[in-house]
């Protein structure tokens, strides 16, 4: 999958065919929603778990929008192509730092992993308070992220 260069997503749907706000052409879609309980895929009308929501916070740029909803969807190809558009951004840092704050622990850890791949070793206190995330999964990528950062020389 390719990055345009005005960092959308190759095969994206046009920005007027999209919800407000938001990447997916339909949140119903069957990834989009995965119920973590029995009683919630029985119960339509529950309610969304706290982080799985697809809304982001109004102040992140179109791209770490974007990428935060492919995390959420376990979109795999989006997910990769936004990180390598944000690793390549300017300002990709700046955006990857906000999403390690997301209420979503799987934002979380997406987001430490790629601040690892960016080799830069002043992060290394930004990511050492995530050693003690509730998260494990959170937890174990920013380990992940900080032995990448204890081999660059």
């Amino acid at each position: 999958m390719a990055i345009l260069a005005q960092g959308e997503f190759e095969g994206e749907a046009p920005p007027q065919a999209r919800a407000p706000g938001s990447l997916a052409t339909q949140t119903d879609a069957p990834q989009a929603h995965q119920a973590s309980s029995r009683a919630e895929a029985l119960d339509p009308a529950a309610p969304e778990p706290p982080g799985r929501t697809l809304e982001a916070d109004p102040a992140l740029p179109p791209l770490a929008r974007r990428w935060r909803e492919a995390v959420v969807l376990s979109q795999r190809d989006r997910v990769m192509a936004g990180a390598r558009a944000l690793r390549q951004s300017p300002d990709g840092k700046e955006q990857l730092l906000a999403l390690m704050e997301d209420a979503n622990p799987r934002v979380r850890a997406f987001a430490l992993r790629e601040l690892g791949r960016l080799r830069d070793k002043s992060l290394e206190p930004q990511l050492q308070r995530f050693l003690t995330d509730s998260d494990p999964y959170v937890v174990e990528n920013a380990r992940w992220a900080l032995d990448t950062l204890e081999r660059v020389k």
